[in-house]
């Protein structure tokens, strides 16, 4: 099954997502008259108590990691706040929120939208945003110089990562798997982010297991 998530680690705590003009989730279409959809837009209106909300918040066992936080803003906001450790390992200065529910392609059309920034600089960072199949702290999928790795087995995520040397600046990279094996189209998006600017990011998945990637509403994979 493919569960949404934002995952981040790098230098200082540098993704966010943003509720009201984006979303985080998942909107998993079943047949033509049902829809399932999980949709939160981070308002400060509610508890944020890990047990009483749709997400698994996971983080790294370093000092400057902390669980994902709902911040006072306008439009409602979580925080992911990672370690700045050089380390590039995702159980040491990782920082993550996953939804605990399951969805799967064979059950009809499955879709993904986030608005998400780099709330400070988009330098020393490796973020995955997307479907993963994998609830625990894992960095779905990594760049280094121009090869692609996966380390989950189902799901589609944008990869972003400062490792990668295929364009200056770094871009967002399109990534699927499934079986566990990699799909033929992963590769560079073309586009940028640049820091403290929203970027839409969203996934549509269809039944025959095609992804369509999409930044800012325009399909770029």
């Amino acid at each position: 099954g493919n569960q949404g998530a934002v995952g981040a680690q790098g230098n200082q705590g540098a993704a966010g997502a943003q509720g009201n003009q984006g979303t985080v989730g998942a909107d998993s279409n079943y047949a033509s008259s049902t829809t399932t959809v999980l949709f939160d837009d981070f308002s400060m209106q509610q508890t944020w108590v890990e047990a009483e909300t749709p997400w698994i918040l996971n983080k790294g066992n370093q000092a400057g990691c902390s669980d994902p936080t709902v911040t006072p803003t306008f439009g409602g906001r979580v925080l992911l706040v990672t370690d700045d450790t050089a380390s590039r390992d995702v159980s040491k200065d990782g920082c993550q929120i996953v939804g605990a529910g399951e969805w799967k392609v064979s059950q009809g059309n499955l879709v993904f939208e986030a608005s998400v920034r780099f709330s400070t600089d988009v330098l020393n960072k490796q973020v995955c945003v997307g479907f993963t199949d994998n609830t625990a702290l894992e960095m779905p999928a990594s760049v280094s110089g121009t090869t692609i790795t996966t380390n989950f087995s189902d799901g589609c995520v944008f990869v972003y990562d400062t490792a990668s040397t295929e364009a200056a600046p770094d871009q967002w990279y399109c990534v699927g798997v499934a079986g566990n094996v990699d799909a033929t189209g992963n590769g560079i998006s073309g586009v940028a982010p640049t820091a403290g600017t929203f970027q839409v990011l969203r996934i549509e998945i269809d039944s025959l297991n095609v992804a369509r990637f999409y930044i800012d509403g325009v399909l770029v994979k």
